[in-house]
């Protein structure tokens, strides 16, 4: 991303009060929907509180900030950068909004928070394959999905906290599959 003859580099992207969101290592960039000179950064707000913060996700009305592998967490709320003192966050890496509610997950957690602020599901697995290394998540009103880097997909229970390890049992070397030669044209 190119502002002013400075480079920026994007991290994350999101719309939020008629608003688009850049998250970048220099500050977030922000500008109005109906912006008509979308495509040129220089008619975008640089607001630099925040530096290289990589994470944006809006949630209850607020836009929050997050830094993955870090233990803060922002949200923007009446104009201005706050920080999340309700949840506790440790090695972030990654934040959702979801039915309502806000997914925090870190190396080997997952936290659910609603809309009053509250946690209503948290859940840490353990693992007997690797350390965790939680990637991504998803979440609906009874299942966890997690992508984790060294584990595969870990299921969780929301009803009764159980979780399951998912791996698949698929080619153990390069060549399993074999090479599409390119055929003569006609």
């Amino acid at each position: 991303t190119l502002r002013n003859n400075e480079n920026f580099t994007a991290h994350s992207f999101t719309c939020f009060n008629e608003q688009f969101y850049v998250s970048s290592n220099a500050g977030i960039l922000y500008s109005s929907i109906d912006n008509p000179a979308l495509a040129d950064f220089s008619s975008w707000t640089l607001d630099n509180t925040l530096l290289d913060y990589d994470i944006l996700c809006p949630f209850n009305h607020d836009l929050y900030a997050g830094k993955r592998g870090k233990d803060t967490l922002y949200y923007f709320h009446n104009n201005q950068w706050q920080k999340e003192e309700r949840f506790a966050v440790t090695d972030l890496r990654y934040l959702k909004s979801t039915n309502d509610e806000l997914l925090i997950g870190g190396w080997g957690y997952v936290d659910i928070i609603n809309n009053q602020g509250n946690t209503i599901f948290y859940h840490y697995w353990d693992t007997p394959y690797s350390w965790a290394d939680a990637r991504d998540a998803q979440s609906d009103a009874t299942t966890c999905w997690v992508a984790d880097k060294n584990n595969g997909l870990i299921q969780i229970s929301r009803t009764d906290w159980y979780s399951n390890t998912i791996t698949g049992n698929g080619p153990r070397r390069n060549d399993a599959f074999p090479h599409r030669r390119n055929r003569p044209s006609r």
